[in-house]
């Protein structure tokens, strides 16, 4: 009795060990795609904070049949990464943009993969500052550039600003705004020379999360949103982040 239960001991523990190098025979995923999304200048399209609401891209498989797709985000810039995949061919199908419509792509990845995309934003923020004045007010500098053509309308920006660098529209991500909206038609806003200035009141910012500026070289930092509609959907584009020195 003793030997038939060593021996049925001896041929499960044969069995997990043949099921485990089984598994551990798999192929790893061996291959990077990474880029960016600029303008015709090659500035940044900016985005939201990397997370479910940036800029998605879904890689599908060609050569596999209802395949799920790879889904990943950009990150603030622009920029993009997934390091997570096997050298195949893949089809790209953006979503969540803030820039013209382009055509999908095709591509081939295998190592290290680089795909520049060159887009025509809704809008643009342009010659960004932002500054600290007396009292715990920051103030706002920028003007606005679209292309010509495109075919959509501003109708408004925004100021947000966080105690940390994860800055744009949502929630989580903002500890005050100005909300704005612009007047119609919009092509004023566009004129040669128009600078927008506004004022941020960010006593509530202070007076909550002081410790994190203090541990931040005593920096906040501020964002610029504009948003625009195009064929009855609103979009937004945004800044890059600046950070502002308290003292």
């Amino acid at each position: 009795m003793k030997i038939y239960n060593i021996s049925i001991s001896l041929l499960i523990g044969l069995v997990i060990c043949m099921t485990g190098c089984d598994i551990d025979n798999y192929d790893e995923p061996d291959s990077t795609f990474c880029g960016k999304f600029v303008t015709k200048n090659g500035d940044p399209v900016y985005q939201r904070v990397q997370a479910t609401t940036s800029l998605k891209l879904n890689l599908y498989e060609t050569k596999r049949e209802n395949s799920l797709p790879q889904q990943f985000y950009t990150k603030l810039d622009g920029t993009f990464e997934n390091s997570m995949l096997f050298g195949n061919e893949y089809e790209v199908i953006l979503e969540q943009t803030n820039f013209l419509p382009i055509e999908d792509r095709t591509i081939f990845v295998k190592g290290r993969t680089e795909e520049i995309y060159e887009v025509v934003p809704f809008c643009e923020v342009k010659s960004a500052t932002a500054i600290k004045i007396p009292g715990d007010s920051i103030q706002v500098k920028f003007s606005l550039s679209r292309e010509k053509d495109t075919d959509c309308k501003i109708t408004g920006y925004a100021i947000y600003w966080n105690a940390s660098p994860y800055v744009d529209d949502q929630s989580v991500n903002k500890k005050g705004e100005i909300p704005v909206s612009t007047p119609q038609p919009d092509t004023g806003l566009l004129a040669p020379g128009k600078v927008f200035e506004e004022e941020c009141d960010i006593t509530s910012l202070v007076e909550e999360f002081g410790h994190i500026i203090k541990n931040n070289n005593y920096q906040v930092y501020v964002r610029i949103a504009v948003t625009t509609s195009y064929k009855g959907n609103s979009f937004i584009n945004f800044s890059d982040v600046l950070p502002v020195k308290l003292n």
